[in-house]
């Protein structure tokens, strides 16, 4: 794999002789990362365990940030084009329409304020794997507990007074966005919001930046919510907001209650962040209606997709555009196994996914079959450049720096990018995916 920039890496490995230089303190930092990594999901101990940050340059930063703010808006558009209608824009993506699904022009104007675009940097090129819009997007809480951690080790206030050196403020720019949101719709007065999703811990620093800034938030489990007038947890007064931090269709395939979430939706009172025309927005298929729609664009967005967006198809019996050739899908994915990869439209977590060049000819052909009955796209695979990485292996003990892959994910709130995040890990045995099991979050630090 290529390194992503020499720079770069000469920065990562300042830091981690910053880190060398203090040995001592390094398990206990590495203790309280894991402890953080903990909080929201089990952490796997045999996975490296950055304690450094990725330095982005501000150049590889600001193109990240290019790239993942223009694919969303870009994807947004795509999905507009097509249809206005929510409703119709589910059927063109084959997708059945949730109970939170609603028409309102009101409520869905706020669809695409919140996303955390999947982005591989490659040949120092980024390439945008996914959009994932919406409120439940990972990551937010997590680096609000990651980054103090990593400001606080004596090595980053070291190397802070040789660069400069920033991180995100993606927990207050959510929190300005959904109060200007509250304040638009009317609420008057100290707001209340309701939080649900993993647990209670995953949320206590956002509950107290809340608290710091005039917002009474708090956590809810679905079963305690009723709507009379507005969201309510029990006898309490209504909540202006509802910060939806799970992914409803996952919600309602395990049976969770989600009358109280409906009523309020279709009644339009307490404002349920994020809209469910966000999930839609974030269809996979949306990249292959991008890469069949570029040529019809204006140039510069045309040459935004080219260069940031893998080519995409759905995967299906039909004739598509690949490297400049008119041919049949099947037939070529079957011929370019080693170039490309298949993903569930709807996915998340690398679950599903198969990667041609880890998947022998019988097993590929044997997967493209399954997937065929599915509904699944195909893209060309996209090999990361490495970054490097300070690293803790709590079994052995040990401390290195190690060339790791990488997914870089900036935040995207309100048009802006905000922040980043990224899921480190070693394409070898994980079948060629950086996910939740094979892989581990890390905070993202800008150098100037």
């Amino acid at each position: 794999m290529r390194s992503v920039n020499s720079t770069e890496s000469a920065l990562s490995r300042q830091w981690h002789t910053l880190l060398t230089e203090r040995a001592p303190e390094v398990p206990e930092l590495a203790e309280a990362v894991r402890s953080g990594l903990s909080v929201a999901s089990p952490y796997n101990p045999e996975v490296p365990l950055p304690i450094s940050p990725v330095l982005l340059s501000r150049r590889t930063a600001d193109e990240v940030a290019h790239a993942g703010r223009e694919v969303v808006r870009l994807a947004v558009e795509e999905c507009m084009r097509r249809t206005s209608s929510p409703r119709r824009l589910a059927h063109l993506l084959g997708i059945e329409p949730s109970p939170l699904l609603s028409e309102r022009e009101s409520y869905n104007r706020w669809a695409a304020s919140q996303a955390r675009p999947d982005i591989v940097v490659s040949q120092g090129v980024p390439k945008v794997l996914e959009c994932n819009i919406g409120s439940a997007i990972g990551g937010i809480e997590d680096l609000a507990r990651l980054d103090p951690l990593l400001w606080g080790s004596s090595a980053a206030e070291k190397f802070r007074r040789e660069h400069g050196v920033r991180s995100g403020r993606t927990v207050q720019a959510r929190r300005e966005l959904l109060t200007r949101i509250a304040r638009d719709r009317g609420a008057l007065g100290r707001l209340r919001m309701g939080i649900a999703g993993h647990s209670e811990a995953t949320f206590a620093e956002v509950v107290e930046d809340a608290a710091a800034h005039g917002i009474d938030a708090f956590f809810v489990e679905l079963e305690d919510l009723t709507e009379d007038g507005g969201l309510r947890r029990g006898s309490e007064p209504p909540m202006d907001l509802f910060l939806q931090k799970f992914i409803a269709a996952g919600a309602y395939r395990d049976g969770e209650p989600m009358a109280a979430l409906e009523a309020a939706v279709d009644r339009d009172s307490t404002f349920v962040a994020n809209p469910d025309l966000s999930s839609l927005f974030s269809s996979k298929t949306v990249l292959a209606w991008l890469t069949s729609s570029a040529e019809d664009l204006p140039e510069r967005d045309r040459r935004t997709i080219q260069r940031h967006v893998p080519w995409t198809a759905e995967l299906q019996d039909s004739r598509v555009v690949y490297k400049g050739v008119r041919q049949e899908l099947l037939p070529l994915v079957l011929r370019d196994r080693e170039e490309l990869v298949l993903k569930p439209v709807d996915g998340f977590g690398g679950h599903g996914v198969v990667v041609g060049r880890t998947t022998g000819e019988a097993e590929w052909a044997a997967a493209v079959d399954d997937c065929l009955k599915e509904r699944y796209i195909v893209q060309v695979y996209t090999h990361p450049d490495t970054f490097s990485l300070s690293c803790w292996h709590g079994p052995s003990a040990t401390h290195e720096l190690l060339d790791t892959a990488a997914v870089i994910s900036p935040f995207v709130i309100d048009g802006q990018v905000t922040g980043y995040l990224a899921r480190t890990g070693s394409l070898i045995g994980s079948g060629g995916v950086i996910s939740a099991e094979t892989g581990a979050l890390a905070s993202v630090f800008v150098v100037d």
